[in-house]
């Protein structure tokens, strides 16, 4: 049976907790090819490898970090003044210096997609979701995420 070496765990991590056994990884290209390549024989319901520029989400973003932090400091950020969730803690921003601290932040951490959806189910303040991209990938997710919420996701694609 084959194993991933142990050196190489620490470069391949979940980049993105979509919904409820629905993962993306991200890190060092060769691993990830083993990871797709490996899934289904341990137990993986599908598993693709997606042609993107970088591993994103991931600590192999660490350089570009005080880039984007240089570059927000001369940024005026204001508070919100409707909910505005951040996808790197699942919670609504309190700040505008906590929007720039998690934006930094989001290049090596996971997006917590699904605890951002739960987060924002539990607001009061939102009755429905609008898929307004194409296709209908967040009705997709949503229908893993509550079920009760899906039924309430409208779709604007067209199709």
């Amino acid at each position: 049976e084959a194993t991933v070496p142990a050196e190489d765990k620490k470069r391949i991590v979940i980049a993105n907790h979509l919904f409820p056994k629905g993962r993306v990884l991200s890190g060092d290209k060769g691993l990830v090819g083993w990871v797709v390549k490996n899934a289904a024989a341990r137990g993986a319901q599908m598993a693709n490898e997606l042609n993107v520029a970088g591993a994103f989400h991931s600590p192999c973003m660490a350089s570009a970090s005080p880039a984007l932090e240089k570059a927000l400091q001369d940024i005026r950020v204001q508070e919100p003044s409707i909910p505005v969730f951040s996808n790197v803690t699942g919670k609504k921003y309190e700040t505008a210096a906590e929007i720039k601290q998690l934006l930094v932040k989001q290049l090596e951490s996971p997006v917590h997609w699904e605890q951002t959806i739960k987060g924002m189910i539990k607001d009061d303040n939102v009755g429905a979701f609008i898929d307004a991209g194409p296709g209908a990938q967040l009705k997709s997710m949503m229908r893993r995420i509550d079920p009760k919420v899906f039924r309430k996701t409208i779709v604007l694609d067209g199709k």
